[in-house]
């Protein structure tokens, strides 16, 4: 199977087939259980969307430099490796005029500061659930 921009080609000995990918979302989230839900629930809302996920801000650069097209990045803050905050400021860097959301368990100085400077667009409380994220990033046409 390959991805090519916004298209997702099968390729078998007898045939192609081609499916258009309307939107892509990038979930980085240290935990793999939550990574896992999260993916799940937004696809059981809308089965098209692409999701692709990275367990730390490291991992976000480097899914990003290689597919910068990604319709939203949603970002935990508190991750090792690399925290969400510095994965934007390093994902804006790179070229990424995309949404990028905080998804975070408390609201942080850090994230407004960050959204101040044009790193992050808005952020979400985990708390109000993934029915609230997936209204956001619906309202704004993300996904």
């Amino acid at each position: 199977m390959l991805f090519i921009k916004w298209r997702q080609v099968s390729v078998t000995m007898n045939s192609v087939e081609v499916k258009e990918i309307k939107k892509t979302l990038l979930i980085v989230e240290d935990s793999s259980t939550l990574r896992q839900a999260y993916g799940n629930e937004v696809k059981q809302y809308k089965p098209h969307l692409c999701v692709d996920t990275a367990e730390n801000g490291k991992e976000a650069i480097e899914k990003v430099r290689a597919f910068k097209d990604y319709n939203a990045i949603i970002m935990d803050v508190n991750m090792p490796i690399m925290n969400g905050i510095e994965a934007a400021q390093e994902i804006r860097k790179l070229g990424y005029t995309g949404t990028i959301l905080a998804y975070t368990t408390l609201y942080h100085e850090e994230a407004k500061k960050a959204m101040m400077e044009g790193e992050m667009d808005g952020f979400i409380l985990k708390q109000l659930g993934t029915g609230k994220l997936i209204a956001y990033l619906e309202k704004y046409n993300l996904i």
